[in-house]
C-alpha cells in the first residue's frame, strides 16, 4: 500500500477507485483463483480495509507520539493527513472512539464493558443454556454478563445496574395480563439500541410505546444477527481458502 498513497485518503472508503484497484491487482500477483468467485473479492476487500486503517494508525501514533515520519510516505501525503488530524473535526471523533472503546467511561482506570470477554453473547449463551438446560432469558444473559465475576449481584458500574434495574420493571409491566386478558404480554429482549436504553435510563416508568419500540428494534437486531453469523461463516470459508493459496505457493 505504501507504493501508492493518497493525500486525501483520510479513510478507506475515501481511497479512489483506481488506487484500489491497484492495490487488488498487487494481490492477484502472489495468489490465483477462479475469477469468477465473488468471495475472495469480498474477503480481500474486508482484509484490506483492516490494513489500511492499521496503517493510518500506525502512521499516526508515530507522529503523534514520537514526532516521527515514516519515510515510505510522500509528504504530500504526510502534510495532507497531519492537517487532517489536527482539525477539531478529526480529534472530536477520535475522542468518541476512545471513549466508546473505554464503555463510555471517561477515565484512565476504566471498567470493561461486559465481563464476557471475547466470546460473543451468542456464545455465551450458548454455554449458559447447557448449563440451564434451556436458553437463557434475555435479563439473565445480561446479568450474566454484566456482573464482575459472573457472581449475578456486582454490577461492573453504576449504569449497568441501573440498566438492569429497568430491565425487570419493564418486563414485569409487560408480564403482566393485558386489559380483558389471562395470557400475559411479550417478554423483553436484551441489548437495545444506545439511544434507547439512554430513554429508559431517564425513564421510570416505561411504558408500551416503550416496549414497542424496544420490540421493533429485536427484530432488526434479529436480521442482523443473521447477516453477521453468514457473512462470519463466509469469511472463515475465505480465511482456509486463503490459507490454502499461501500453501499452494510456498509448495
Amino acid at each position: 500500500m505504501h507504493e501508492r498513497l493518497e493525500p486525501k485518503g483520510f479513510s478507506w472508503k475515501s481511497v479512489s477507485k483506481d488506487t484500489k484497484q491497484f492495490y487488488f491487482e498487487e494481490f492477484k500477483k502472489w495468489f490465483v483463483w477462479r475469477q469468477e468467485d465473488n468471495l475472495v473479492y469480498e474477503a480481500w476487500q474486508k482484509r484490506a480495509a483492516d490494513r489500511y486503517k492499521d496503517l493510518r494508525s500506525r502512521a499516526r501514533g508515530k507522529w503523534e507520539k514520537k514526532k516521527q515520519l515514516d519515510n515510505r510516505i510522500g509528504k504530500d501525503v504526510w502534510l495532507s493527513w497531519i492537517e487532517e488530524w489536527k482539525t477539531p473535526e478529526c480529534q472530536k471523533k477520535t475522542e468518541i472512539k476512545r471513549n466508546n472503546r473505554k464503555g463510555g467511561v471517561v477515565r484512565n482506570n476504566y471498567p470493561a464493558t461486559h465481563t464476557a470477554g471475547s466470546s460473543s453473547h451468542r456464545k455465551t449463551a450458548a454455554r449458559l443454556a447447557d448449563d440451564y438446560t434451556r436458553d437463557p432469558y434475555s435479563p439473565e444473559l445480561f446479568l450474566y454478563t454484566h456482573t464482575k465475576n459472573h457472581d449475578l449481584k456486582t454490577f461492573i458500574d453504576e449504569k449497568s445496574a441501573k440498566l438492569y434495574e429497568k430491565i425487570k420493571s419493564l418486563r414485569a409491566e409487560r408480564s403482566r395480563p393485558a386489559d380483558g386478558s389471562s395470557t400475559p404480554q411479550s417478554d423483553l429482549f436484551y441489548a437495545p439500541s444506545s439511544s434507547t436504553i439512554a430513554h429508559f435510563s431517564n425513564s421510570s416508568h416505561p411504558n408500551s410505546q416503550d416496549y414497542e419500540k424496544l420490540q421493533t428494534e429485536l427484530e432488526v437486531m434479529k436480521e442482523r444477527m443473521k447477516e453477521m453469523d453468514a457473512m462470519q461463516h463466509r469469511m472463515k470459508d475465505m480465511e482456509n481458502l486463503l490459507a490454502r493459496m499461501a500453501d499452494n505457493q510456498n509448495q
